[in-house]
């Protein structure tokens, strides 16, 4: 799933890096991924203070790590991030375009609401993070 995700995305844009966020060694060097791709292990991070608030039961572990990216991608001042079971079938530029200056992120807010509470929800499949902002701010974890 993952391979077929990359290769929409490198269809449909120009792109300078790609990084796959995964929780293990099994997919660290795929050879059917250019060099512009680039796993990182988030597995076992030292990130979430043990002392900090438990919202494990909330949220995925997989799904924290988006506000943990501007220390996993320091390098990085604005990402598109992408689940990976995203298909990309068209040029994916107004996105990365859009202009986030002044907010953490951009997201599409979801259509449904599971759990009936009517809370604002966002869908963070498919998610363009300001994390320059995140740091700028100490928003960042």
């Amino acid at each position: 799933m993952l391979i077929t995700a990359a290769k929409s995305l490198l269809y449909h844009t120009l792109v300078d890096d790609v990084y796959f966020l995964i929780e293990d060694d099994a997919f660290p060097d795929h050879p059917d991924l250019p060099d512009i791709c680039h796993c990182v292990n988030v597995r076992n991070q030292d990130i979430f203070s043990p002392s900090g608030p438990n919202i494990n039961h909330y949220y995925s572990y997989m799904t924290l790590m988006r506000a943990a990216l501007s220390k996993v991608i320091p390098d990085r001042d604005t990402v598109l991030l992408l689940d990976p079971d995203t298909i990309v079938v068209d040029e994916i530029a107004p996105i990365w375009n859009f202009d986030i200056q002044y907010h953490y992120f951009a997201a599409v807010p979801e259509t449904r609401n599971n759990d009936h509470t009517h809370k604002p929800y966002y869908n963070a499949g498919v998610m363009l993070m300001n994390l320059q902002k995140m740091r700028d701010d100490g928003i960042d974890l």
